[in-house]
């Protein structure tokens, strides 16, 4: 009788069963990515693309970040976009928006429109974020 893996080419996986369970699991475990830069295009009537400005792009610009040396928003892991504003999660839990602000969905205590992200009051150790039309989410 032929050997199925010589007949086909396929590989037979390594009898594991006397592996170390924790090292198995502990190296499966990936870290969260974190994003270099952050861009953004195209409509920007409420500051939505977050580089300062009101002025629609249709090529991709930087969101900013006066509060970081390189002038950028860094550190990003995870970003969602509600119709009129957008959302960043930073690598140390915290959370930024921008954008329209018209029924508080910035979160920082305001209902003023910005085009440059202001951090989310009262959040720290987020884990998600989401958005909606006119509303924001976050998983603690």
């Amino acid at each position: 009788m032929v050997n199925q893996a010589e007949e086909d080419d396929t590989t037979i996986p390594e009898d594991t069963s006397s592996q170390d369970a924790t090292t198995a699991v502990s190296s499966a475990t990936p870290e969260p990515e974190t994003f270099i830069t952050l861009s953004a295009w195209g409509g920007n009537h409420f500051g939505e693309l977050g580089n300062g400005t009101t002025t629609d792009s249709s090529t991709p610009v930087q969101v900013t970040d006066s509060n970081d040396a390189s002038g950028y928003l860094s550190g990003v892991q995870a970003i969602a976009a509600g119709s009129f504003h957008s959302l960043a999660l930073k690598d140390d839990g915290t959370v930024w928006a921008w954008g329209g602000n018209f029924a508080g969905q910035l979160g920082n205590g305001t209902y003023t429109d910005s085009s440059t992200p202001v951090q989310v009051g009262n959040l720290n150790g987020v884990k998600a974020i989401g958005a909606g039309l006119s509303h924001s989410l976050a998983v603690q």
